[in-house]
């Protein structure tokens, strides 16, 4: 029976589902009769309809929040399109990234959101080159993206985030500061990769496969690639970016980019 508040599962035709419900199948959670529920998409926990007293009406469903946090590596700039813009998705974009930003700008920004959007879809994270200096042992900026990383995923609950490894730009970075900005650039886009003596945890996957893509063999950025200052990428470079997203998102953790 479907008292007592017992969950069953229900599919849904194609005409009952909300267009932007990623699966079928859905919780059906009993209130006070069988004719009397109330259904919600599986995989987001959002309620997409009522069935009461024998009528089925849908919840108007609410789009998807897909949100990008980084700096000019990802960002509008020096005439490439925001990477997020690229990804061709159909849910609604939130890209936060700035040019110049560091990791916790990045979390000054994310915490500012007020309110904050939901539900989410995912949260992708590219940041870090800003944070290159030296001057600051890579273990406090291995713990300033940690603790980005675990205030979003904090606040997106059971949503995916990705985070991504940094661009190669070893002769502009080394030329801003010195040498040791490279061997930083290594450390963090290790820890990156959830590797290392210092990983950084708690992200749901690690998007890679654009920095070889981008890189000329020498830690630099390929010249196709390259705006012309050895760090900032042209369109070119962003779509490489958005397409290492993209295969991580769909392929590996199954969601709809």
């Amino acid at each position: 029976n479907l008292y007592g508040g017992q969950i069953y599962n229900v599919e849904l035709t194609d005409n009952d589902t909300p267009a932007n419900s990623i699966k079928t199948s859905a919780t059906v959670e009993s209130t006070t009769q069988p004719t009397d529920m109330v259904i919600y998409n599986e995989l987001t926990g959002l309620r997409v309809g009522e069935y009461l007293f024998g009528t089925f009406e849908l919840v108007e469903p609410k789009p998807f929040i897909v949100t990008s946090l980084g700096d000019s590596t990802i960002s509008d700039y020096l005439g490439a399109p925001e990477v997020i813009t690229l990804l061709g998705s159909a849910h609604e974009l939130n890209g936060l990234s700035v040019p110049g930003d560091t990791i916790d700008g990045q979390l000054a920004i994310w915490n500012a959101q007020d309110p904050m959007p939901e539900p989410y879809a995912y949260v992708v994270i590219q940041v870090g080159l800003n944070d290159l200096n030296p001057a600051e042992n890579v273990a406090v900026t291995i713990a300033k993206y940690q603790n980005l990383v675990d205030t979003v995923k904090a606040d997106i609950g059971t949503a995916k985030l990705f985070i991504s490894q940094m661009t190669p730009a070893k002769d502009t970075i080394t030329n801003l500061w010195d040498a040791n900005a490279q061997q930083k650039w290594l450390d963090l886009n290790e820890a990156i990769e959830g590797l290392g003596g210092n990983p950084i945890t708690g992200a749901d996957y690690v998007i890679t496969s654009h920095v070889a893509v981008l890189d000329d063999g020498t830690s630099n950025l390929k010249p196709e690639y390259d705006t012309g200052d050895g760090i900032h990428g042209n369109g070119a470079a962003h779509q490489v970016i958005a397409d290492a997203w993209v295969d991580v998102i769909v392929n590996d953790a199954g969601l709809v980019a």
